[in-house]
C-alpha cells in the first residue's frame, strides 16, 4: 500500500512570529505544519524574541530565523526573497500593533517587511486583550486588511493571559494549520473562471421608509466570494443590505436593493460566468403596491397584500446558455430534514448543487453547519467558522465549475 501525500507537501509556508504571550504557540504550528509535508521558514519581530528564542524556532524550522541577529545591508533582499519563495504567509501571534502597522502599510520589522511585500496569500492569526480586540481602532484596522484581500483567522473566546476572559484568545495551532491548509487546496483552482456570488439580503419597499427583508447579515456570501478569490477566480459579487464588507481583491461590486435589481444584474453577469452561487437571501414576498411617501401611523392595524419576488437563481438555472449554479436553501428545520427540502429546491430550480443551511445553527453567526446537497448524495460540513465551510465548498465544485 503506498503511502498518502502529506497534505502539505511541496509547499513553502513563512511563519510571522509577533511579540504576544502566545508566540510560544508558534513552536506548535511550525510542527504541525512541518508534519503536513510543508516546508517552513520563520521571520520574528525583535519583540517577539523576547518571548520565544530564536534558537527554539531554528532547531524546528532547520532554517535561519529571519529577524534575528544583527541586521546587515543584504537583509532587506533576503527578505523579500524569502516571501517570494513562499506560497502562504502566516503571522501567529498578530498583535494589535502589528495588525494596525499593516492596514496602515508600515513595514518596519522583519516580519511587516515580508507582509507588505507579500504577493502570496497572507493568513493573521490576532493574538491580545480582550478590550484591545474591541477597540474601535482595531476593528477598523481588521476591516482595512479585510478589505485589502488579507484573511483573518478568528480568535477564541477564553481565559486570557492577563487573567479576563473573553475573545482575544490566539487559534489554537492546530486550527491555524488548518487555515493554512484549506487557503493552499484552493490555490489556483479557478484561475482564469468567472464566479458570480450573491449576497446580503434583499428589501422591498412597503413605503418610502420602511421593507420587507429578512436578518440574513451576508457573511456567509461574503465568505464565499473571498474564498473564491483566494481560488484565483474574477469574482463579481452582487450585495444586497449586507451587514458586512465585501472582501477585497474582486473583479467588481454590484449594489442591488431588492428582488428586482438583483435578478437583473445576475442574469447580466451570469452570461459570461463559469459558477453561479447564489447565497443571497432574496425576499419570498414583496407588497403589491408600494406607497410613494411614508404611509401614516394610525390606530389599529394594517393590511398588507403581498405578491411572489422573482427567484433569482432559479432564473439564472433557467437559461439555455448557463453557468454551473450552486444555491443556498435556509431551512426552518434541522438536519437531515433540512437535507431533504435542499433536495426538493434542487430539483424545482434546477440546480447543479445546493446547500442545506439550517436556520437555528447559521443565523447572524461567525461559525456554521451545512450540508452541501448533490443528485447524488450529500456532504456534511460540520460546525466551523464560515470562512472555512466557504474554502470547503469551494474546494468540492466540480470541474465542470473551475
Amino acid at each position: 500500500m503506498s503511502a498518502i501525500e502529506p497534505v502539505l507537501a511541496d509547499k513553502r509556508v513563512l511563519v510571522g512570529v509577533t511579540g504576544g504571550v502566545a508566540a510560544y504557540k508558534a513552536c506548535e504550528l511550525v510542527r504541525l505544519l512541518q508534519q503536513q509535508g510543508a516546508e517552513v521558514e520563520v521571520a520574528m519581530t525583535p519583540a517577539a524574541q523576547d518571548f520565544v528564542g530564536p534558537a527554539t524556532l531554528q532547531a524546528l524550522s532547520g532554517r535561519p530565523v529571519i529577524g534575528a541577529g544583527t541586521p546587515t545591508a543584504a537583509d532587506a533582499m533576503d527578505h523579500i526573497a524569502a516571501v517570494r519563495r513562499a506560497d502562504l504567509m502566516v503571522i501567529a501571534p498578530a498583535t494589535a500593533t502589528t495588525l494596525g502597522k499593516l492596514a496602515a502599510g508600515i513595514a518596519d520589522n522583519a516580519v511587516t517587511a515580508l507582509a507588505c511585500a507579500a504577493t502570496v496569500p497572507l493568513l493573521l492569526a490576532p493574538a491580545m486583550n480582550a478590550a484591545m480586540w474591541a477597540n474601535p481602532g482595531l476593528q477598523r484596522s481588521l476591516a482595512q486588511l479585510r478589505a485589502d484581500g488579507r484573511s483573518v483567522v478568528e480568535p477564541g473566546t477564553g481565559e486570557l493571559a492577563c487573567g479576563e476572559y473573553g475573545p482575544g484568545r490566539m487559534a489554537e495551532p492546530a486550527a491555524i494549520a488548518a487555515h493554512v491548509a484549506a487557503v493552499l487546496a484552493l490555490s489556483s483552482r479557478l484561475a482564469g473562471q468567472d464566479v458570480v456570488v450573491t449576497a446580503g439580503a434583499t428589501a422591498e419597499a412597503i413605503d418610502a421608509m420602511r421593507v420587507v427583508s429578512n436578518r440574513s447579515s451576508g457573511r456567509m456570501g461574503m465568505a464565499m466570494a473571498a474564498a473564491a478569490r483566494e481560488a484565483g477566480a474574477r469574482v463579481h459579487l452582487i450585495a444586497a443590505n449586507a451587514s458586512v464588507p465585501p472582501p477585497g481583491g474582486l473583479a467588481s461590486v454590484t449594489a442591488a436593493r431588492d428582488a428586482r435589481s438583483m435578478r437583473e444584474a445576475a442574469l447580466e453577469l451570469a452570461r459570461q460566468a463559469d459558477c453561479f452561487i447564489g447565497v443571497a437571501a432574496v425576499s419570498d414576498y414583496r407588497p403589491a403596491q408600494a406607497a410613494a411617501g411614508k404611509i401614516p401611523r394610525r390606530a389599529g392595524g394594517m393590511k398588507l397584500e403581498l405578491e411572489p419576488c422573482e427567484d433569482v437563481i432559479a432564473a439564472v438555472a433557467g437559461q439555455k446558455q448557463r453557468p454551473y449554479c450552486l444555491g443556498f436553501a435556509a431551512e426552518a428545520a434541522a438536519m437531515p430534514a433540512a437535507v431533504k427540502a435542499a433536495r426538493r429546491k434542487l430539483r424545482s430550480k434546477n440546480l447543479d448543487a445546493i446547500v442545506a443551511s439550517p436556520l437555528a445553527a447559521n443565523l447572524e453567526s461567525d461559525s456554521c453547519e451545512l450540508a452541501l446537497v448533490r443528485p447524488r448524495g450529500h456532504v456534511l460540513i460540520e460546525a466551523r467558522d464560515k470562512q472555512q465551510a466557504a474554502r470547503e465548498l469551494i474546494a468540492r465544485l466540480p470541474a465542470a465549475a473551475g
